[in-house]
């Protein structure tokens, strides 16, 4: 698909290194034949799209490397950039409750924010640091904006990332169940919900990697499952991966399962030994401090629970 991306005017864009007329050039790279040059533009196209926030390029090169996804000669190896791509979008951006003065703000300053691109176009490497610094705000509108036309493309990645779910060009494919959960918060996909947990709870049955399992229990979780049939698996990340879903809140089975992690929370990720954590805790704003976040999850599951049963109690009284 040699014509990816060339119906766009790359002129007119910036990523974070800059003028985005290189793009195309570090595409051609990432799909050519030359090992070193691939993974250079493999790099070099993760940090532009995503360094410092996101930019005017983003969404362009998303779309752009969302065509050779469905090219039947790619590999499960060139696939991880494009899926990478969507799952950044997928939890970094959310229209959130400001859109509306983002969008305003935007057409109140489209002229210095015209000229603050202009600029940063034109900047080194220290006068763009500069620039992004410079006290103004323009950078963080660039950036706002970037989000929502990132957020706005969500519902046409969709179709794209499912088949990978269960591609076997993809060794481990769990982690793409955690991009869909994301993806499924866009207001577009709210008609997708159910069949999307449908098909994360299939698809979890099915699975007896303990790590690949529990990263489709949160993602079974985060869309409203209730996985209590793990509740009483053996290995103790699975238990409670499955405990933390929102919909065993007060769940008589889950409930001890969260105490105990409460109590030794590292135990979970000492549980898959050698290998990262389950790909929810990997994502921004975490990633720096997976136990934290475990641990959040963990102590929310229980504040649910006596959510829950302080009506029962009071009722009882």
């Amino acid at each position: 698909m040699a014509g990816a991306g060339t119906d766009v005017d790359w002129a007119k864009l910036i990523h974070a290194f800059g003028a985005a007329t290189n793009i195309p050039s570090y595409i051609t790279d990432w799909r050519g034949a030359n090992l070193r040059r691939k993974l250079d533009a493999d790099n070099y196209l993760r940090m532009a799209g995503f360094a410092y926030g996101l930019w005017p390029a983003t969404a362009p090169i998303t779309l752009t490397l969302l065509d050779f996804l469905d090219g039947p000669d790619i590999d499960g190896d060139d696939a991880y950039l494009p899926l990478l791509f969507i799952d950044r979008i997928a939890h970094q951006c959310d229209r959130g409750d400001d859109a509306g003065a983002v969008g305003a703000a935007v057409t109140s300053h489209a002229a210095e924010i015209a000229s603050w691109i202009s600029a940063y176009a034109e900047a080194d490497h220290h006068g763009q640091g500069r620039l992004r610094d410079d006290g103004s705000g323009l950078a963080d509108l660039v950036n706002a904006r970037s989000r929502l036309e990132c957020f706005d493309l969500i519902p046409r990645l969709l179709p794209a990332v499912l088949p990978w779910m269960h591609d076997g060009r993809i060794r481990r494919r769990a982690w793409i169940a955690a991009t869909i959960t994301a993806m499924a918060r866009h207001p577009g996909l709210a008609d997708q919900r159910s069949a999307l947990q449908a098909t994360i709870e299939r698809t979890a049955s099915a699975e007896s990697d303990p790590h690949e399992l529990s990263t489709l229990l949160i993602a079974l979780g985060d869309l409203g499952g209730k996985p209590s049939a793990w509740l009483d698996h053996q290995h103790v990340g699975v238990r409670i991966s499955a405990a933390i879903a929102l919909g065993l809140a007060g769940d008589d089975a889950a409930a001890p399962v969260l105490r105990k992690a409460a109590r030794e929370p590292a135990a979970y990720f000492a549980s898959f030994g050698d290998m990262a954590p389950p790909g929810q805790f990997m994502t921004p704003p975490h990633g720096r401090d997976v136990l934290s976040e475990a641990l959040r999850r963990i102590e929310d599951g229980l504040d649910r629970a006596t959510d829950l049963a302080a009506p029962a109690r009071r009722t009882n009284s």
